[in-house]
């Protein structure tokens, strides 16, 4: 077993339990996919579903036509399924799947701290289409608390501070993007569901009153205490200037942000990403 799979396990493992803690941010998930599906039927695909705590599958059932569950961990996954109690055939799973498209090669960095050279190479590596084997074209794909999973292994082999990290945050987060509109199709939307900020590092998190969450977020984003890759100032910017993702979208929208319980002694502060393409 790989240390990204090693990771991931852990993580899933740690919150398997955590349901009811769940249910504000599960709403806010389910909110999102029922207001861009808008009552129609269609295929669903969910990038890092993990053990499900962010989605109600029975209602996903009903709600749309095919639903693609995708993750590394397919243990969590069948756990997930298991206990919302649908039947396996309801869904298609894709496991095994490495969604930063460099894991396997900067995983060597462990060992060896990596070169200019080897920071270019795994950069190169992600300026190629990544390839997760799925050939169906989705009405809406949803990436379920992902992107900071993506980019946190970079930053833990290279370190907050070095150089470069943030250059290859930057470019997880481009192929990321880029990754959930090849899986879209013609007028398809994607919801990118993230964290800003933990209350590990934002201890008023926990006391700030719900009316005040938005003053927060703009506080934290004023004050640059965020996790890198997530400032939501920079999504669209970043999109426009994309070549490829400039030429396939056609609208954006950033959500209000929420307060995810992830568990009796930690939070996040989270909001959702829409865009819409072509």
């Amino acid at each position: 077993m790989s240390s990204i799979l090693k990771v991931q396990r852990k993580r899933n493992l740690s919150t398997s339990q955590h349901w009811d803690y769940y249910e504000g941010h599960r709403q806010q998930v389910m909110s999102l996919l029922e207001e861009v599906s808008a009552g129609k039927k269609g295929r669903l695909c969910i990038l890092g579903a993990g053990n499900c705590n962010d989605i109600e599958l029975p209602a996903l059932v009903e709600r749309f036509d095919e639903i693609h569950l995708v993750d590394w961990d397919a243990d969590s996954l069948q756990e997930g399924i298991k206990k919302q109690g649908i039947a396996r055939e309801s869904v298609v799973l894709h496991t095994g799947i490495e969604l930063t498209g460099i894991g396997h090669y900067i995983e060597r960095w462990k060992k060896t701290p990596p070169s200019n050279r080897d920071i270019d190479q795994g950069i190169s590596l992600l300026s190629e289409p990544l390839d997760v084997g799925i050939d169906t074209a989705f009405d809406v794909v949803l990436s379920s608390s992902l992107l900071t999973q993506l980019i946190e292994l970079p930053i833990a082999l290279l370190g907050s501070n070095h150089s470069r990290t943030e250059e290859v945050v930057l470019k997880i987060r481009a192929a990321h993007f880029r990754l959930m509109a090849s899986l879209m199709a013609a007028r398809g939307t994607g919801v990118l569901v993230t964290e800003l900020i933990s209350s590990n590092t934002c201890k008023e998190l926990f006391q700030c009153p719900e009316d005040r969450l938005s003053e927060l977020y703009y506080q934290l984003i004023e004050e640059q205490r965020y996790f890198q890759g997530t400032n939501p100032k920079t999504l669209i910017p970043a999109l426009l200037e994309d070549p490829f993702m400039s030429s396939q979208i056609a609208e954006t929208k950033l959500t209000a942000p929420w307060r995810w319980l992830l568990g009796p002694e930690r939070s996040f502060l989270a909001y959702g990403f829409v865009f819409r393409k072509k």
